[in-house]
C-alpha cells in the first residue's frame, strides 16, 4: 500500500484517493502524479466525482494564482494534451487572472473508451459578464451562431453574467467550452425558475415525457424553504452545441437522487451514492448533477466534497 510519494506522507484525503483509483483500475502513476503535483489543493478541497453506475471516476480540486495554473499545465503537457487546448488554457487562465480556477480529471471506464482514457476540465469562477464572455470566446474562434445561442440562454435564464468558464479536453474531441449559469430560488421565483428550465430543455429538444417526470421533482430536489442555488450549464466546440444540458443540484440526500430514473435502477443509485457520502463523511452530496440528452437519454453524476 502506497503511504507516501516523494517521500512525504500522504493525507487521510490522499490515501483515500488512491485506494479509489486502484478499485477502479486507473492508470496509478496517473492518480499519483496528481497527489504529486497538487498535495496542497488536496487537502484543501477535494471533491470526488463518480458517474452513475461506475462509468466514469476522479476528483476536483481548487486553487488560486497562477502557481496552480502553471502545475495544470505541466500536467497537461506530461500528459501529451495538443499544443492547442493547453493554448487555449494557458488563454483562459490570464483572462481570468489566474484566479478561483477549478480542475477536475475524470477518467471513463465504460466498455466503448480505452482503459484510462481521461477527461481534463478547468473551470474559472469569476462572474464574467455575458458581454465579456462573448468577445473571449468570439477571440478563440467560436461561431457566431453559437455566441447568439449565448445570448438566448442568457436572456431565458435573467443573467447578465456567467457563473463558471470552463474547457474540457478529452483525447481525440473537440475542444469543449461550458458555461454555467446560476439560479438562485426563492418562494417568489421558484416557478418562474422552474418555467425557464422547462424552456430551455424544450429548446434543446428533451423528450415531452421528461419534461413532464421532471417538472413533478423539481421542488423536491431545489426546496425553497433551503434558498438553493442551482447552476444550469450548456456545452460546445468552435462550431457545435452539445446536444445536452446539465443541471447541478447542491446538497441532496442519497434517497433523493434518483427521483427522476427508471424504478428498476433506483435503488442500484441510492447505494451507489450511500457509498460515496461515507466515504467522505457526508450525509448529502455536495452536488447531484443531472443530464439530460436530447435523444431522450437521462444521466447522473455524484459529487461529495471530503467533510470537515
Amino acid at each position: 500500500m502506497v503511504n507516501s510519494i516523494n517521500g512525504i506522507p500522504l493525507s487521510r484525503v490522499e490515501l483515500a484517493w488512491i485506494d479509489l483509483a486502484k478499485q477502479y483500475q486507473l492508470p496509478i502513476n496517473q492518480a499519483e502524479q496528481v497527489v504529486s503535483l497538487f498535495s496542497s489543493e488536496i487537502r484543501h478541497y477535494c471533491e470526488l466525482i463518480q458517474a452513475q453506475a461506475g462509468t466514469s471516476v476522479g476528483l476536483l480540486i481548487r486553487g488560486e494564482t497562477a502557481k496552480f495554473t502553471n502545475r495544470v499545465h505541466q500536467l497537461m503537457q506530461s500528459w501529451n494534451v495538443p499544443s492547442l487546448a493547453i493554448e487555449r488554457y494557458i488563454k483562459s487562465a490570464e483572462q481570468f487572472e489566474h484566479k478561483r480556477a477549478f480542475l477536475k480529471l475524470e477518467w471513463h471506464l465504460t466498455q466503448q473508451t480505452d482503459p484510462g482514457e481521461y477527461l481534463i476540465a478547468y473551470y474559472f469562477r469569476r462572474r464574467p459578464a455575458v458581454t465579456e464572455v462573448l468577445k473571449f470566446l468570439h477571440n478563440q474562434g467560436v461561431d457566431l451562431e453559437l455566441l447568439s445561442w449565448i445570448v438566448r440562454v442568457s436572456d431565458l435564464l435573467s443573467k447578465p453574467s456567467v457563473h463558471f468558464v470552463a474547457g474540457a479536453i478529452q483525447p481525440g474531441q473537440a475542444l469543449s467550452y461550458k458555461l454555467y449559469f446560476s439560479q438562485y430560488i426563492t418562494a417568489e421565483n421558484s416557478d418562474i425558475v422552474l418555467r425557464r428550465l422547462l424552456t430551455l430543455m424544450e429548446w434543446f429538444g428533451i423528450e415531452t415525457s421528461t419534461r413532464e417526470h421532471f417538472a413533478k421533482w423539481h421542488h423536491c430536489l431545489a426546496p425553497v424553504n433551503k434558498e438553493p442555488s442551482i447552476f444550469i450549464s450548456i456545452s460546445f466546440t468552435n462550431t457545435r452545441l452539445n446536444p445536452s444540458m446539465k443541471i447541478d443540484y447542491p446538497s441532496i440526500y442519497p434517497q433523493l437522487c434518483a427521483t427522476l430514473m427508471p424504478v428498476h435502477i433506483r435503488q442500484n443509485i441510492h447505494a451507489e451514492v450511500q457509498k460515496l457520502c461515507t466515504l467522505t463523511g457526508r450525509e448529502t452530496l455536495s452536488y447531484l448533477g443531472i443530464r439530460f440528452d436530447q435523444y431522450g437519454g437521462v444521466r447522473l453524476k455524484y459529487y461529495a466534497d471530503w467533510a470537515g
